[in-house]
């Protein structure tokens, strides 16, 4: 009898950390999910998105070897505001404050776009600033494009179905 109420009471622990661990994931999922909706939709903001249409079309017109200072003011700005953005939100992703497979499988092309075309303005920016550690400048940025390039954003979605298989569900039904 005292053996059944050892193994009960094993399993009961066994099951409540289960559940515990659960509770602990939805928790956390649904904190990113906010968090993840509020980047998704400031990045497809017109500031953004207006940078990064500068960024594509008209940078490599530009002398990327003044850094920052090299651009026009009003493009200067933007792409600041748009290295920001990403910087931050690389920041979020390594600190595991926001799940980084959906940031990879929702912005991940994008993000190692934006670094290349970037990077070379970004070197030349560390080169020129008077700081004590300039490599840290946009350093999360670089990190965020190095992240999806190691985990491209097709393996980042991999869980999902199919959509081929998903619209055969629906006309099943």
């Amino acid at each position: 009898m005292e053996l059944a109420s050892v193994i009960v009471a094993c399993v009961a622990l066994v099951v409540s950390l289960l559940v515990a661990v659960r509770q602990l994931q939805q928790d956390r999922h649904s904190s990113h999910a906010g968090v993840l909706i509020d980047v998704l939709r400031e990045h497809r903001g017109k500031p953004l998105s207006d940078a990064r249409r500068y960024v594509y079309r008209d940078l490599g017109n530009q002398d990327l070897s003044h850094g920052m200072d090299g651009l026009p003011s009003a493009e200067r700005e933007a792409v600041r505001d748009l290295m920001c953005f990403y910087d931050i939100l690389g920041v979020m992703v390594a600190y595991d404050a926001i799940d980084a497979d959906p940031v990879i499988g929702n912005l991940g092309g994008t993000v190692v776009d934006m670094w290349s075309a970037l990077a070379p303005l970004v070197a030349s920016e560390r080169r020129l600033r008077e700081v004590s550690d300039p490599e840290r400048w946009h350093w999360y940025f670089e990190y965020l494009a190095a992240l999806v390039e190691t985990h491209p954003p097709r393996q980042a979605t991999v869980r999902l179905r199919p959509a081929g298989s998903l619209r055969r569900e629906v006309r099943a039904k």
